[in-house]
């Protein structure tokens, strides 16, 4: 029996009920610690596996001086602090993007909406993301710069630019990839929301048998980045190949075996121990 701890802020997820049965199916001690209902006292518990289930939307890192704080007393963190924390936002993840020189699109990190105003000055449609968003939300599509301008105004006097800049990019298909250290466990297609945002909750998605070579290629240097973590990989298709569009560190799974008709909470937790 393996003594188990996830650290999460929502347990009404389906993901999250998926790991309270397997871990119990599989003989598991299983602890939860609620990060918006906890007290870090002195002392800790000894853990085989850490499960990290916090997406860090609220802006409240909690959750990663938690992990950290817990690294010393688990022999296994999935995902890692360091990795979590180097990938949470949009704009840490454009940057890790660059420095590897990941294919993805075109992005402006910047204070001042003059200096938004300026970039891209080639095209007339944008898209707007807030730094955490999540499940398609928080996305704005801007069509002018006159609109530009007016809204990057307003957020500007908000005292509110947590957020990153793209040109709007025919987009043909995004594909969820899920995958565990170097494994690709599989894929499923989503449509494009308006022809500029895709989620698996707010589109018809459907399972992809076989990947596109290129997209496999792509995702699998990915991982090579980031050894030993469970991911999800948000990877698009335009005419001229792949681009990465996001890698969530906390993928949810529902859709994913609804469509597979699996059960990835028990392969999980199999897996990693």
């Amino acid at each position: 029996m393996s003594k188990v701890l996830i650290i999460t802020k929502n347990t009404s997820t389906y993901s999250h009920r998926q790991l309270l049965g397997a871990a119990k199916d599989l003989g598991h001690s299983l602890e939860v610690l609620t990060t918006s209902n906890f007290a870090l006292e002195d002392g800790h518990k000894e853990y085989d596996l850490i499960l990290h289930r916090d997406s860090g939307v609220s802006f409240d890192d909690v959750d990663l001086l938690l992990l950290k704080s817990l690294t010393p007393f688990s022999d296994k963190q999935v995902n890692s602090h360091k990795v979590i924390e180097s990938l949470r936002g949009k704009d840490k993840q454009a940057l890790f993007f660059q420095e590897h020189k990941l294919p993805l699109i075109p992005t402006s990190l910047f204070r001042g909406a003059d200096q938004g105003v300026k970039s891209f000055p080639k095209s007339e449609e944008f898209v707007l993301k807030t730094i955490r968003g999540n499940q398609g939300l928080g996305v704005m599509l801007i069509r002018g710069r006159d609109s530009l301008a007016s809204i990057l105004e307003s957020h500007e006097a908000l005292r509110d630019e947590r957020y990153i800049l793209q040109p709007k990019i025919d987009l043909k298909k995004e594909y969820r990839v899920l995958c565990l250290d170097q494994e690709i466990w599989g894929a499923i297609q989503k449509d494009f929301e308006s022809g500029f945002r895709a989620n698996a909750k707010r589109c018809q998605p459907k399972v992809v048998e076989t990947l596109p070579e290129e997209v496999t290629k792509l995702s699998q240097a990915i991982l090579k980045l980031l050894p030993g973590q469970f991911l999800g990989l948000d990877i698009a298709m335009t005419e001229n190949g792949p681009l990465i569009i996001e890698i969530n560190t906390t993928p949810g799974f529902e859709v994913f075996d609804e469509l597979h008709e699996i059960n990835s909470a028990t392969r999980l937790l199999q897996e990693l121990l």
